[in-house]
């Protein structure tokens, strides 16, 4: 049935105007219980509807499992504050919140059958109250659809009374225990940007406002702003800067915390937040820190988040004893201008801490990495391509169809082969290299975009994603496994399209000529980078001339970066396995083998983004790194010195070409005036969509983007690679924790910062930091060990050293 709904707007004529939306009602609408087939399940004996004016004071009440969310309710709270109304479809869509769709539901009675209805069952009450027709007559649907379930309308008239309710009280309770401190009132004045709280210190923090940073220098200029909001600020006189002051609450702070830290602020701009433009959208997960709890009854407590850049938060609970010792969910409900800290409400509970699979859940979750199960469509879509092990004829004649009318160039008889690391499955690239007159070297791509087509489930939730999540025990594939280790993987001795970038150098390792081509290959052999780098030293292997040859030339395109000023940092990255159910540290690899893929694979990047660029200037997808003035380090430790830097340097980020100024576009750390990323298409969705607008160029079609588009989606990019970076660290964080509290390792470590109760320091062998209590001069070498105790990590994430006396 179509059913018409009339509004009335004014246009920007100022002029009144009737808008008709045609609305499409069906009968069988599901209710959301397992009767309708549904995910959600009827796991309790009551629920409640919340009306729009609850759920816009309480926005908790969105992750209750016993409230049920209108979608009539969630249009009224849209005409009430567009804002709110976003921030609420972006929670419902990234926690899967059932919505039930009353405004598309075909009602099946009218009025009078409805009276005669509630007449029978002694339910007039219902009809009495002045509840929304629609809340109303949802009401009745549920009560006529699933008999035998207690359903409430909650508004702000009987809100107290469902309050204490036990389902409820967790959701709505907020804790009012005034402090004695005292924040600015908000206000909207000054210029806008966004905050983000220090790592080491979350009442300090930068502004980013328009390529400009300005800092924020201690708890009072912070005025309540948590990392990530949209803020209003001021700029401070430099003579009224204070120094930064790290807060000493035993009861919220880690063993880190101390009174001062020697800042130098020569040549900073130092601001105070005046008030808060919109608060970001957070889930948060952390522990209560158990010296906050005081008996059994009903009390605040603080809970301490796993993320160091959020101060500890208050929560009121009635049952200390179900959620102590466990990781906890929740979000902040408000900050008052006379609280320390914010308050905030209880969503639910992860599991208990030490566990190692609710860490890792716990570390997923904070970095908003999906994680759930995907759609039925999803899997249809997938199981369409099958595996090609199992002689599905569907898969066989896609790629036939792709190999014959492609016009693909037939590289199957050259000696092309891919040097990954052990165990790796997701083949995204390969080299050949044939010598004659020339060198030619042909850097293949997997082709992902001939499988992944644009707008498909997979396309979708691969988009979603941004880009693979590598852990110490696990991979989050971007894409499904028959795509990323199958069909697309460049595997050896089966056939797979590539998109190929093919350099012919002279003699002299000069590039004279680049063609980029869509081909079809078939890898002779998959070498890990051991076995390359055998194959470097052995010069009767039969791989021998074409590696030494691929190295000679990656030695010559290495060189002439670092001559135009390319960061080349000494670090090798500590990594935690588990082998034969021990847990070992690896080192990154460091062989020159590993050298000749990554030459290649930014040689064939800094092509494609010029190729590319050339022909579309307003929405190529670039890669930038913006220049960082690297202040020198006072340290005669090599690896200090390239940690500090690393640290100091500023994030690479995609972008699109048409938001900047071409001389904005420079990689600094890669010293390449115009960059991209191409060579990952399995794991990366910027190298999908850059691999899309390089087939637009050759076969001149539309490009399907444009520069909006582009920009929206490079924003997204950059905060799903951010999050997937940060949780492969912390998850590596915490097996390395795993292994050294079970070892105790004595080691040297290097004091980079001093503090006014201890010293900062690095502990290279592990890529680490720490504290020391007493206070040292920066670089000094001081032996410490590192001493298990699980309440500091887990709770502080802190790892706890032990200074060790001299001859020890």
């Amino acid at each position: 049935m179509i059913a018409c709904e009339q509004t009335y707007a004014f246009n920007r004529r100022r002029k009144l105007i009737k808008r008709v939306v045609e609305c499409y009602k069906r009968v069988n609408i599901p209710c959301g219980f397992a009767c309708c087939t549904s995910t959600t399940k009827l796991v309790k004996d009551k629920y409640y509807i919340a009306e729009a004016d609850i759920l816009i004071k309480f926005k908790s009440l969105l992750f209750s499992e016993n409230v049920i969310v209108l979608q009539s309710v969630l249009k009224e709270i849209k005409l009430k504050n567009i804002r709110r109304y976003n921030s609420y479809t972006r929670i419902i869509k990234r926690n899967g919140i059932f919505v039930f769709y009353d405004d598309f539901r075909l009602e099946e009675m009218n009025k009078e059958e409805e009276r005669r209805m509630l007449v029978r069952d002694g339910n007039m009450t219902i009809y009495e109250q002045k509840w929304p027709s629609k809340t109303r007559r949802a009401l009745l649907f549920y009560h006529s659809h699933v008999p035998g379930v207690e359903i409430n309308i909650l508004d702000v008239e009987n809100c107290s009374e469902f309050m204490n309710d036990p389902l409820l009280c967790d959701y709505v309770t907020v804790p009012d225990t005034p402090d004695d401190d005292s924040y600015r009132e908000y206000t909207n004045e000054g210029s806008v940007g966004f905050f983000h709280s220090s790592y080491y210190n979350y009442f300090s923090g930068t502004i980013y406002c328009e390529n400009k940073k300005y800092y924020v220098n201690n708890r009072l200029d912070v005025n309540r702003a948590l990392n990530g909001d949209e803020v209003y600020f001021k700029i401070v006189e430099s003579d009224e800067v204070q120094a930064e002051v790290l807060e000493t609450d035993t009861d919220a702070m880690s063993a880190s915390g101390s009174d001062k830290v020697d800042t130098k602020n020569e040549r900073k701009e130092f601001a105070y937040i005046t008030g808060i433009k919109e608060r970001k959208d957070r889930i948060i997960v952390g522990t209560i820190l158990n010296s906050t709890i005081s008996g059994t009854g009903t009390q605040n407590v603080l809970i301490k988040p796993m993320d160091k850049k959020y101060p500890p938060c208050r929560i009121q609970t009635s049952n200390v004893g179900r959620i102590k010792d466990k990781r906890l969910k929740f979000i902040i409900s408000e900050w008052k201008e006379t609280s320390k800290y914010p308050n905030a409400v209880y969503l639910g509970t992860i599991g208990p801490i030490k566990d190692v699979e609710v860490e890792i859940n716990s570390i997923l979750l904070l970095n908003e990495i999906p994680n759930a199960p995907l759609s039925k469509n999803y899997h249809e879509e997938t199981e369409r391509f099958g595996h090609e092990q199992t002689n599905c004829e569907e898969t066989r004649d896609l790629q036939r169809f792709a190999e014959i009318n492609s016009n693909r160039l037939d590289l199957r008889d050259e000696y092309v082969f891919s040097i990954d690391p052990p165990g790796c499955t997701d083949i995204d690239d390969a080299l050949h290299c044939k010598m004659g007159d020339t060198i030619e070297i042909g850097v293949h791509i997997a082709d992902v975009s001939s499988y992944v087509l644009r707008n498909t489930t997979i396309d979708e939730e691969a988009k979603r994603r941004g880009t693979t999540v590598y852990l110490n025990d696990r991979r989050i594939d971007m894409l499904p496994d028959v795509l990323s280790s199958d069909l697309c993987s460049l595997r050896s001795n089966v056939d797979r399209l590539a998109l190929s970038v093919i350099f012919q150098f002279d003699s002299n390792f000069n590039i004279i000529n680049t063609k980029v081509s869509e081909t079809i290959i078939q890898s002779k052999e998959s070498f890990t980078y051991e076995e390359a780098q055998r194959i470097l030293n052995d010069t009767n292997h039969r791989s021998y001339a074409s590696l030494h040859r691929l190295y000679e030339v990656s030695r010559k395109l290495k060189q002439s970066r670092i001559d135009s000023g390319a960061l080349i940092l000494n670090i090798g990255e500590t990594l935690v396995r588990e082998e034969s159910d021990k847990l070992r540290i690896n080192t990154k690899c460091e062989a020159e083998t590993c050298s000749i893929v990554e030459e290649f694979m930014i040689l064939a990047n800094v092509t494609i983004a010029k190729f590319m660029y050339e022909h579309i200037r307003n929405c190529s997808l670039l890669r930038r790194h913006p220049e960082t003035e690297i202040k020198e380090i006072e340290s005669e430790i090599e690896s200090v010195r390239s940690m500090l830097k690393r640290r100091s340097m500023a994030q690479a980020t995609y972008f699109s070409s048409g938001t900047v100024p071409f001389a904005d576009f420079r990689h600094f750390g890669l010293a390449e005036p115009i960059y991209t990323h191409f060579t990952s298409p399995i794991r990366r969705y910027a190298d999908l969509v850059v691999h899309r607008l390089v087939k637009s160029i050759m076969f001149q079609s539309d490009y399907g983007y444009d520069d909006y588009s582009i920009d929206a989606l490079t924003k997204h990019l950059n905060a799903r690679h951010r999050g997937a970076q940060i949780a492969s660290r912390e998850c590596n964080f915490l097996f390395l924790y795993l292994y050294l509290s079970e070892h105790e390792p004595v080691t040297q470590a290097y004091v980079i910062k001093s503090l006014a109760n201890g010293s900062m320091v690095y502990i290279p062998e592990y890529d680490i930091d720490g504290f020391i209590t007493s206070v040292r001069a920066v670089s000094e070498e001081v032996k410490v060990k590192i001493v298990k105790n699980d309440e500091n990590f887990y709770v502080n994430r802190w790892i706890t050293l032990e200074e060790m006396n001299e001859g020890v």
